[in-house]
This record gives C-alpha cells, structure tokens and sequence, in this order.
C-alpha cells in the first residue's frame, strides 16, 4: 500500500518475522521515497517497521507540517490492533515516538486519519468505533468507543460526523451493506444517529480496499453540497442464485440518512458519479457497460442511456444479415442482442431484447432463435422462441416449461449445457448426459438411470410442444448425439464386469417423424462414432489403443440391417482431438503424448478406400478440431499460444494452411457466414476472421 503526498510516497509491504520473543508473527516493512525534486527524481530514503499489518492505505498518515508518520495496524487475526507514531521530519529518519494497543479479540477492518483524530473499528458480531485522540503524540489515548451492529469498512470523516460504510445481518440477511452517520463532535461519547440497509444477503463493492474513496461518494449536506451518497454495488441472492449490481442512492442529512432508490446495471458496477453539483444526473461504469441516470427523483432513478464497453457473448446466429447474440453473464439471466453482421461488437446495438436465459444454448431455425436455458439454483429449464423476421424489432413468442423432475441430476445430467441437443429440420432433439456404473452382486444401487432422447416439436413458433421420448439401450454410458440426414446418432458403452470388457454400439434414431421416432437396432462397432454419409449407409468411427505406442484408427463401415461390416481403416498416430467428415474425405486431429515431445498431427482420409490421404504437423503443444464450415477446417489451439489455426480445403486431400488468429482465451463456437469467421468468445466479445476465398 502507498501513502502519497507532495513531496514523499511511503510503501507499506506486509511480512512475516521472528519476533523479540522468539515467536513469529506479521509485521509491516515501511519504505520512504523522496518525490520532492521538482525535476522528477527519486531518491530512496529510511526503512523502518513495526509488528503487526496494514490493512490499507486508509491505515497509514503523514503529516509534513508536524514530520508525523502514523499507522494502524491489525496485530493478528482477532488480536486487536495499534496505533504506532514516528518522527519523521525527513525522509531519511524515522523514529519511534508511541504504540498505542487496541487489546481486544476482534479484528481490524477499518481506520481512519483526520487532524489529531484517528478512528479505528474492530469487529467480531459487534463493531467497537474506537475513537483516539493523538494530539499528543507521545501519549495518544483511547478518548472514547461506540459498539454497534456489524462492522465498518471505510470512515469518510465530515468534521464532526463520520459517514461509514459497512456490513451487517441486523436485518436478518447476512453481510449486507449498510451506510452509517455517526456524531464525533464530542469525542468521548460518539453517536450513531442513523443507518440505512440495502444490498442483498452478501453484497460488497467491486474494488480494491485502497480504492473505496473513488467508489463510495459522499457529497456534504445542503446547502453545503448535494446530500447524496452513492453507493455502487453487487451482491449475491441466495433465494433466486443470481448475482445483482447497480446503484444505491441515499440521501444525507446532517442528522440522518435516507434509503433512496436503486438502478440496477449489467457487469461489475465499480463507480457512480453526478456530472452536476445538484446530482441530478449520474454516470454510472462497469467492466461492462457505462450508463446515464436522470435522478431527479432519487427515489426512482431512470436509466437514461447505456453503451456496452464490454459485451460478454455466449453464441451467435447470422440472421437477414444481422448478428444476433446470446450476451451476458453465462450463468445469469441473458439478453439476445442484434447488431449489423459486420460489427459484431459496435457498443450501441441496434435493438436488444431481455431473455432471462441462464446457462442457455441458442439454436437457429430459420428466422427464429430457440434458447434452452436452465436456472441451475431451482433446476427449472425451459425453450424460449424469439422471432427475428424483423431483426431490429425482435419479438418473443412461445414458451415451453420443461419437466423439472428431468431437467437436473448429478448422474443423468441436465438439459442446456449439461447435456446435448441438436436441431433437426423443426424439431430439437436433446439427450441428457449419461453415465451408469453396474454395481456388484452384493451392493444394493437400485435401477439404472433412464437413457433417453427426448424430442420437442418447434414447428409452431407460438407453441412448441413435447414430442416424444425414446428410450436408449441399456449401456454404461452414452454421448455424441449428433444428426446426419434424417438420422440422430450417438454412441453407448457397453460393460462386462465378468469380462473384465466392453463393446462400443451405435444408436439411430430415425426422425422424420418427430411425433413418431423409431429407434433402430444398435449396431456393435469398433470405436466412438463421429460421422455418417447424408443416407446413413455409411459410418465413421474412431478407435484409440496402444499398439505400437498410442494409435487411434479412423475406421469406415457399411451399415446392412444391424450388422456394420468394416471395409477400411487408417491409423493415426497419437490419441483423437476431434474428427470431421465432408463428402469425400474426413480430417482429424491426433496428439501423441508417448515421447518426450508432445507432438499433434492433422491428418486427411479418403472416405471411399478409408486411405490416410495426407498427414501434416499441427504448430503449438496442444489443438482439437473445432469446425469444417465453409470449405475451412478450424483447429482451436490451447495452453501457449490460444488461437484459432485455419486449413483451406481447397484441395481436400491436403489441407493447406491459411493462418493463425490469436485469442483471448477459448473461444465458445465458430460461425462462418458471408466470407467471415465469427468467433464467439464470452467476455472478449466477437472477433472476426476475413477468410480467404
């Protein structure tokens, strides 16, 4: 922490030593920079230290007119804390002049300096305010205390009154927020002459200790100034599981507070502030967004205007030439957000439409958004339609509540992200995760979890319905749901604890019909299934095994009845990381972890003769495939450089690399349209790839 003034800056750095007594404990190591060259030279001066912590900034205060450096400083977890004064008339001295102990099993969470007054607030279920009178540095004395509910974090001192903010659970929530007026005009006998509570149960302020100044705004009483405090907020609300931020407003009178109105804003809110001397009218800022208030009427404050600064983006659509975005916090309530395709980031959209979707995946049919959302907190999941026949005027239309007794489960899974969904013409097939360990012979588990894969109708804008369910074989374990032509696909394991082994099958579901779906016989298989030719005559698998070091075989089978017959098979060496199929060829990517150099292959295969066409060395430790769209095959690229490789497939026998595009982390999805890449990537918006043609 620093102390700054005009002509020092003192640094405090928190340590721990072997004290006097032979035990150990924390201590505070000061440093003194001389600033006072008007040239801009610095010039180190004296260390010094005392026992115990500083907390803050708030915590430490020079004075050039006395030479005086004083701390505060917290002597243990609920051991109290100290007042410790230096002369220090020049940088390069500093000596001991008092130490004055506030000996109580509390801790320190707050200290102020004002004149020859210092304010120190110790906590456990009640707050001490001790108030110390230092006039007399040599002898600095405990002059008076005040016990109160809770505990301060930060003193702002206005003369005679102390306004202070803090938490407490008075009113039956734990840790909210609450702003006090306090009386020190007689010293020995502080007052608490009035508080007010706001927040929900655990809310705080998105900033640093050192930075509360900037954050909490007191503006004096009239005709002084405003008589407005500004709070702004987040908090955590157990009863709905979601965050919420904003603005607190409170009026300030000389003898009381007055709880005003709350605005609430998206993204970590870290500052308010008027933009005139009566407070009218506010700016808001988060790492979000930055926002106008009218506060006229303090009691309902009214968003004026918003700009995004940082718009988070979960996925995205291209829809009559707009980009259509699921924004927000992922696991909050979202909004859908429409801007022009080729601004994906612009910070004033062209319209926006709430959608309170948390943890929801968007599916695109035709001009309209489907959004399968789960509220984690009370397990309910439901589809949500939006129209975006108009972009610039997006509507909402149906909704379809989804049986909450389905929608969570540690071992079935859940819907939304927790499972997977494919949408198929109008209807939106989705499987729950699933994973079933059979239980010996002598332990009661009780029956296997369902496997299944319910099917919704979206046919009706206005009215999606449950379609049908189709119960899967018994397996261990079952994934990839994915469709090719009029079929959905996906794998399940089959164990034989006897055997000490098990088999892979392929499950079909035919869904030309979704009200009547037909599950075909599952097919044994070598491998996981990862693509099939558009009339399911044709499958593709890939098999990994340890033959001659790590190995994974892309195999091609012929689909007759309930019998695949392989017909070819290519090795690639290492272990799979994603595969693709076009029409001819597939491409996958392998990583071989077997020798002392982690080394990843990107590989094509004819899919008529199932003959390893190319083979070429992937750049970076670590990269899946993440998309074929577009005649481009898109490796997403981990741990050292993140970024996104792009492979032409001009000539799909040889991938031929066309670039790399660095990212701020992982990116969420790919979607190629009109000769770009958007790149969908939570917090740091979309970016975009011109690709090649």
């Amino acid at each position: 922490h620093a102390n700054v003034t005009a002509e020092r800056i003192t640094l405090a750095f928190a340590g721990w030593e072997q004290g006097g007594a032979g035990g150990w404990g924390p201590v505070t190591n000061f440093r003194v920079i001389d600033i006072s060259d008007p040239g801009g030279a610095l010039r180190a001066g004296t260390a010094f230290g005392c026992a115990g912590l500083v907390n803050d900034r708030w915590g430490m205060d020079f004075d050039a007119a006395t030479g005086l450096f004083r701390a505060v400083v917290a002597t243990g977890w609920a051991g109290g804390a100290a007042l410790q004064i230096w002369s220090s008339p020049t940088p390069d001295a500093a000596e001991p002049l008092s130490r004055l102990a506030v000996e109580i099993a509390e801790s320190l969470t707050a200290a102020r300096f004002d004149g020859s007054r210092v304010y120190v607030v110790t906590a456990q279920r009640t707050d001490p305010l001790w108030a110390i009178d230092a006039s007399d540095p040599v002898h600095p004395w405990i002059a008076g205390q005040l016990a109160m509910p809770g505990q301060l974090d930060f003193i702002e001192p206005r003369g005679d009154r102390l306004v202070a903010l803090g938490h407490t659970n008075e009113a039956g929530l734990p840790f909210q927020l609450a702003v006090s007026l306090l009386d020190v005009a007689d010293l020995a006998a502080p007052k608490l002459l009035s508080r007010a509570i706001f927040g929900s149960g655990w809310s705080w302020l998105s900033v640093r200790p050192d930075d509360l100044r900037k954050a909490f705004l007191v503006f004096d009483p009239p005709p002084a100034g405003a008589g407005l405090i500004l709070v702004p907020l987040q908090g955590w609300d157990p009863a709905t599981w979601k965050f919420a931020g904003g603005t607190q407003l409170l009026d300030l009178g000389r003898d009381a507070l007055t709880l005003q109105g709350f605005l609430p804003h998206p993204g970590a809110v870290t500052r308010a502030f008027p933009v005139e001397t009566s407070g009218q009218h506010l700016v808001a800022l988060s790492d979000e967004s930055l926002q106008t208030i009218d506060a006229t009427d303090r009691a309902a404050p009214v968003e004026l205007a918003r700009i995004d600064l940082s718009r988070s983006v979960n996925a995205l659509a291209i829809v009559r030439g707009a980009a259509v975005e699921l924004a927000g916090d992922w696991a909050r309530a979202a909004e859908l957000v429409v801007t022009d395709a080729l601004d994906p980031d612009a910070p004033a959209p062209l319209a926006r439409v709430p959608v309170a979707a948390p943890s929801a995946a968007l599916y695109q049919d035709g001009d309209v958004a489907w959004l399968l959302a789960q509220d984690w907190y009370t397990g309910r999941a439901w589809l949500q339609a939006v129209d975006l026949a108009d972009p610039l005027h997006p509507v909402l239309r149906g909704r379809l509540d989804l049986d909450p007794a389905d929608a969570v489960g540690a071992i079935r899974g859940w819907w939304g992200y927790g499972g997977e969904a494919v949408l198929v013409g109008h209807a939106l097939a989705v499987h729950r995760a699933y994973w079933w360990w059979p239980c010996p012979a002598d332990y009661a588990c009780g029956p296997a979890p369902r496997d299944e894969v319910r099917v919704f109708d979206l046919s009706d804008p206005d009215r999606p319905r449950f379609a049908s369910a189709v119960a899967l074989p018994q397996g261990t374990w079952s994934w990839g749901l994915t469709a090719f032509g009029p079929y959905l696909w996906l794998t399940h394991y089959e164990w034989d604890g006897r055997a000490a082994a098990g088999r892979y099958f392929v499950d079909r579901i035919d869904l030309r019909d979704p009200l009547s779906p037909v599950l075909l016989p599952k097919v044994n298989v070598p491998g996981v299934f990862f693509a099939a030719s558009a009339d399911g005559a044709r499958i593709y698998t890939l098999e990994s095994g340890w033959e001659a070091g790590s190995t994974t075989w892309m195999h091609g089978l012929l689909l007759v009845g309930d019998r695949a017959r392989l017909y070819g098979s290519a090795p690639l060496k290492g272990y799979p990381a994603g595969a693709a199929a076009g029409e001819d060829f597939a491409w996958a990517v392998s990583t071989d972890w077997s020798g002392q150099v982690v080394s990843t292959r990107l590989a094509a295969v004819a899919l008529g003769s199932m003959a390893l066409a190319s083979e070429q060395p992937v750049e970076g430790s670590w990269a899946w495939l993440a998309e074929a769209a577009g005649g481009k095959v898109f490796l997403q690229a981990g741990w050292g450089d993140q970024g996104i490789l792009i492979y032409d497939l001009g000539e799909p026998a040889r991938p031929t690399f066309e670039r790399f595009v660095r990212t701020q982390g992982w990116v969420s999805d790919i979607v190629v349209a009109g000769g770009w890449a958007y790149l969908p990537s939570g917090p740091y918006g979309v970016p975009m790839v011109k690709l090649a043609p």
